[in-house]
């Protein structure tokens, strides 16, 4: 067996110090590992998709990031893997573990189809993998191999973890959790107000700092941005619905110096709730979380959200944003997007539905809207 210590090494010297993922018993060693590390940066993901939406935000950030998490999550984390990483090429590292392996140990009834199927959904989506090995000799000549296929595909690659394939650590844990007391918060109550969303993203677009770098979630809130005028440290995000915020996430905290704003909607922010708590907990003050909600999924029909049962101020703030407002004009949001106060924060904007939605697609593929967004950063490709 390969010592934690031994696997983490040899991520180090291929510069993977960014992880993120979702416990399983054959990763402990490692999750304890990257926690308890001050080499590593680890960030506890509510569920396996948000892991890998916040080590694509980290990966484009400038961060080499690794993902991982048990394989019955690769259902949960499809969606990032196939209209995020591979759509505009950002690698990320995976580390799956096989349980329910053909063959391997005998193991709880819930993973035996998943076990079977595990290597195909890798093929299927485009993923390349290798198991890991059993020695530390062997699993670094093989990292060498992994390396350069993700620096030259740009896009995921993973590592299949077998039961056992890392030793238990000896000894009593001492966690660095980074834990963080809460903070008081401001809160406003839901407005009344209701702006029309071209508008609102168009006030957004104009009150932004030279030096701000925004990411729209998809669908017309993304057209919409581009539509108000094209920038290159725009991310207009296509699929992956509900992963922007995790995605922002990565981003703030690979760029530290760097003001992030993420558009969200209300239906992407009800569908991965959970990426809330983690932003909560790790406190960006880089990053600006803006909700627009109209109560309705508008880009696929306007059928309605749950929204209207749902205060998403207070969602935030319970969740540890310490700061949360619903705002009631657009002066006001154009105040906020000028403040130069540093602190994680939510706006929450009501909206109409709209009346055009004959919105222009970005002219830019999603890989060009990366490499230019990356150049905006300061990052030289490799």
């Amino acid at each position: 067996m390969i010592t934690s210590a031994e696997f983490c090494d040899v991520l180090l010297k291929h510069h993977y110090s960014f992880v993120t993922g979702v416990p399983c018993s054959y990763l402990t060693p490692l999750i304890n590992y990257s926690m308890t590390n001050r080499s590593f940066k680890y960030v506890n993901a509510a569920n396996e998709g948000d892991a890998v939406a916040i080590a694509a935000g980290a990966s484009l950030g400038g961060c080499s990031s690794v993902a991982m998490f048990q394989n019955s999550g690769l259902g949960n984390a499809v969606s990032p893997l196939t209209s995020l990483t591979w759509v505009f090429r950002i690698p990320v590292l995976l580390i799956v573990t096989w349980r329910g392996q053909p063959g391997g140990p005998k193991d709880e009834p819930q993973h035996e189809l998943m076990g079977k199927i595990t290597t195909e959904q890798l093929r299927l989506m485009d993923i390349p993998f290798w198991q890991v090995p059993r020695t530390a000799d062997a699993f670094g000549s093989m990292m060498s191999e992994v390396s350069a296929t993700s620096n030259q595909s740009q896009r995921p690659v993973a590592l299949l973890l077998e039961k056992d394939s890392i030793a238990p650590q000896v000894g009593e844990i001492e966690w660095n959790l980074g834990l963080k007391t809460k903070q008081p918060f401001e809160h406003s109550y839901p407005s009344s107000n209701a702006f029309d969303p071209d508008e609102v993203i168009r006030c957004i677009a104009n009150s932004l700092l030279p030096t701000d770098f925004v990411i729209a979630t998809t669908g017309y809130t993304g057209r919409a941005l581009f539509d108000s005028g094209d920038r290159a440290s725009n991310i207009y995000m296509v699929g992956s619905m509900g992963c922007v915020s995790s995605f922002a996430l990565g981003l703030a905290l690979a760029q530290p110096s760097k003001r992030f704003i993420a558009i969200d909607g209300d239906g992407s922010f009800l569908m991965r709730m959970g990426a809330l708590a983690a932003i909560g907990h790790q406190q960006p003050p880089n990053l600006l979380h803006i909700v627009l909600d109209n109560g309705v999924h508008e880009s696929t029909g306007g059928q309605p959200s749950l929204s209207s049962n749902v205060d998403i101020s207070a969602i935030a703030a319970a969740s540890g944003y310490p700061f949360v407002q619903s705002v009631s004009d657009l002066e006001e949001l154009r105040l906020i997007l000028h403040s130069q106060e540093h602190r994680l924060g939510l706006l929450h904007v009501k909206t109409k539905n709209r009346k055009n939605i004959v919105l222009p697609r970005p002219t830019c593929s999603p890989e060009s809207v990366a490499q230019r967004f990356r150049g905006e950063l300061g990052l030289i490709p490799e």
